[in-house]
């Protein structure tokens, strides 16, 4: 049960991420500032990206480090293409692989972030 909150975490983010996508696009927003679409795709991917690097770590504990978040990387562009492939299909949304491209560098950093929380927890854990 423990391996599957990571998980529960993960599908629970998708769900959002696709409630979020049924809506109108973040420039028929009223923002008072209106961040880059491009970096709002990233930042949304970023989490994404850490909550399945959290996911891969902790399911697949006797893999290696590399196949844990490659196989999170992989299932991450799988979910942001599934995301733009459903974008198509909503009126005022638009389907675009230059958002693709910068989910993909979001999951990245997120990885990256989960990765470095993981080695900071090994060493906490090493020190006790």
């Amino acid at each position: 049960m423990k391996r599957m909150i990571p998980w529960m975490a993960v599908v629970g983010y998708l769900i959002l991420i696709w409630l979020v996508s049924q809506g109108p696009p973040p420039q028929a927003i009223a923002w008072d500032y209106m961040p880059n679409d491009k970096v709002l795709h990233a930042t949304e991917y970023m989490v994404l990206g850490l909550l399945l690097g959290w996911a891969g770590i902790n399911t697949w504990p006797g893999r290696s480090r590399c196949w844990q978040l490659g196989a999170a990387f992989v299932i991450g562009l799988l979910a942001a293409a599934s995301d733009e492939l459903h974008q198509y299909f909503v009126p005022e949304r638009t389907s675009d692989i230059k958002d693709w491209m910068a989910d993909g560098l979001g999951l990245v950093v997120g990885l990256a972030l989960a990765e470095l929380l993981s080695r900071g927890a090994r060493l906490r854990a090493d020190a006790r």
